[in-house]
């Protein structure tokens, strides 16, 4: 589990073996991933367990069954329109990180950065205690408010990505 862990927070990735050709190493910040599973309620356990590693705070938990579904399946919306960023947005990321965003490939409105702000100044300070499970919630969302952001074509995160993203 420390792998997923190790991705997910963008770290550098791999191992140094004892031999050159076997040595296998991703630096931070080279590389993206995703990762997407389906497990069932019983397996899941040794995920939601390892809370003191950071392991299911990592993760967007769905629950798959849903009673409301229609006898009618809606009609098939289509192949999404997204396309991998050009040439000249890779540049307008590359410049985003020259300018100040070091931390951020996009960018992220002034009023999330206060509400994540003023929430994580708010446990430190000891005036709100979070449920272990929620240890990495801002951050989980910050990155599907970027997904949703990049599959819209934006660079920018709005107020309407960081809603969608705690739907």
């Amino acid at each position: 589990l420390a792998t997923p862990r190790t991705i997910w927070s963008g770290q550098t990735l791999g191992q140094t073996n004892a031999s050159a050709e076997r040595k296998r190493l991703v630096p931070a910040g080279q590389y993206v991933y995703g990762l997407v599973l389906g497990l069932q309620p019983t397996l899941a356990g040794p995920l939601l367990d390892d809370v003191a590693a950071g392991t299911p705070q990592r993760f967007a938990w769905a629950w798959a069954l849903d009673p409301t579904i229609p006898d009618e399946a809606p009609t098939w919306p289509g192949a999404l329109g997204w396309e991998v960023p050009g040439p000249g947005q890779l540049e307008q990321i590359r410049e985003r990180g020259r300018a100040g965003f070091t931390t951020h490939s996009v960018g992220i409105a002034a009023s999330i950065c206060d509400e994540v702000q003023s929430r994580a100044l708010a446990r430190v300070r000891g005036e709100v205690e979070i449920d272990s499970h929620e240890a990495h919630a801002d951050l989980l969302r910050l990155k599907v408010a970027a997904l949703l952001t990049i599959l819209d074509g934006g660079l920018e995160v709005t107020e309407e990505d960081w809603g969608l993203a705690g739907t």
